[in-house]
């Protein structure tokens, strides 16, 4: 019975260190219970955030770079789309530098207004960029006009271009014809100097006299030139002159 006893204390001595050993792990619970939801949840969120650095700090330094490497790429293809090119001049593909300013575009230099083109005048330029003036040919102005009258000469004749300018009723210089001389200077002149046959044909006077120095229109014109008292006097002493020596 004295044997009973004391198995029977020893094994509530037993149980009561049981129990004296589980209750700190039921306090952490009942005060975990206790606290509010928002400490349970910043608990959760520094644990998470624990767990994340024990994470990263294993692992591999690869890992780690990998989104940096990214971000350079898209770098990299971003300037390439731009038009610009890796390396230490940092130059774009045109060749200028990225530190260099970027040169201005010129604007094209246009004509002068005197500069106007004989194959629009007659509708035959098919040049959009044409480096001469497209003018209407009623709507030249008198230095255009004079600038034409200057330079028809130095052509080579183009009939449909010369039916347009004589559509134009230009009047023969009175000052170059009738009073010795023009006062404007060589291009400024924007009547007729009919000084040959040529210049007179562009006029519109297929026939010339060389010895009167005189356009005319018509065969019967020019026949009865030559049967006229001028004419015959003139060619009277262009020969005399020319026949003339020191002798």
């Amino acid at each position: 019975a004295a044997a009973a006893r004391e198995a029977a204390a020893l094994a509530a001595k037993e149980a009561a260190l049981a129990e004296a050993a589980a209750s700190p792990a039921l306090e952490d619970d009942a005060q975990d219970e206790s606290r509010p939801k928002s400490g349970r949840k910043r608990k959760k969120h520094s644990e998470a955030a624990a767990t994340k650095v024990a994470k990263v700090a294993t692992s591999p330094v690869a890992e780690v770079e990998e989104p940096e490497q990214k971000k350079g790429r898209k770098r990299k293809q971003s300037k390439e789309a731009a038009g610009w090119n890796e390396g230490p001049d940092a130059t774009k593909v045109d060749g200028q530098s990225a530190g260099s300013p970027q040169p201005k575009k010129k604007k094209q230099d246009k004509p002068p207004r005197d500069s106007v083109c004989f194959r629009y005048l007659k509708g035959a330029c098919r040049f959009d960029d044409c480096k001469f003036e497209h003018v209407n040919p009623r709507k030249l102005t008198l230095e255009e006009q004079a600038k034409v009258l200057d330079e028809l000469p130095l052509r080579k004749f183009d009939p449909e271009l010369a039916e347009v300018i004589q559509k134009l009723n230009i009047s023969k210089c009175k000052d170059f014809h009738e009073r010795g001389g023009c006062r404007r200077p060589r291009g400024k002149c924007h009547f007729w100097h009919l000084t040959d046959a040529f210049v007179a044909r562009w006029a519109g006077f297929p026939l010339w006299c060389e010895v009167c120095a005189r356009p005319m229109t018509s065969q019967d014109q020019y026949d009865e030139h030559l049967k006229s008292q001028a004419h015959k006097q003139r060619a009277a002493a262009s020969s005399s002159w020319s026949g003339w020596s020191p002798d």
